[in-house]
């Protein structure tokens, strides 16, 4: 099981990233593998992936993209998902895609991925308990690092 650290740069002023935003990732968002496939051999383009951050959630249960980048990356809907949000019920398309996190060169798997609002977040992805519970997360706050392995 591969150990990898992330010590992400100082924010201007000196802050640490984890105590002024969370754990979040630069990441590649894009379509999944078995989806590239089949564009692919049917003469299709793969769309270009979507650079952007994405947000560590240990309160999500499910990976989600943001519904935006789901449209501009052509996904395919694979079903739906009533979650409980602050505003009650709400039903979510679930997609297939795939999250690269950046700083540990780690690509992370989505068959079923939810497609949600995370406009003015200035995140594109969340990465949920679905993924994460596949391997261990350490958020060390006083070296302001984060640590996973998978």
């Amino acid at each position: 099981m591969p150990v990898l650290n992330w010590h992400p740069p100082l924010l201007p002023g000196g802050q640490q990233v984890l105590a002024e935003r969370g754990p979040r990732v630069p990441v590649q968002v894009s379509v999944h593998p078995k989806v590239q496939e089949t564009l692919t051999s049917t003469g299709q383009a793969v769309p270009s992936s979507i650079g952007g951050f994405a947000l560590i959630d240990t309160g999500a249960t499910i990976t989600s993209i943001d519904q935006n980048a789901a449209l501009r990356l052509g996904l395919q809907v694979v079903g739906q998902r009533t979650v409980g949000t602050a505003a009650g019920p709400s039903e979510r398309f679930l997609y297939p895609f795939s999250v690269r996190l950046l700083p540990f060169g780690l690509d992370l798997h989505c068959v079923s991925g939810m497609g949600v609002d995370l406009s003015g977040q200035n995140i594109i992805a969340l990465i949920g308990m679905d993924l994460l519970h596949q391997g261990v997360l350490t958020i060390n706050g006083p070296m302001g690092a984060l640590t996973l392995s998978f």
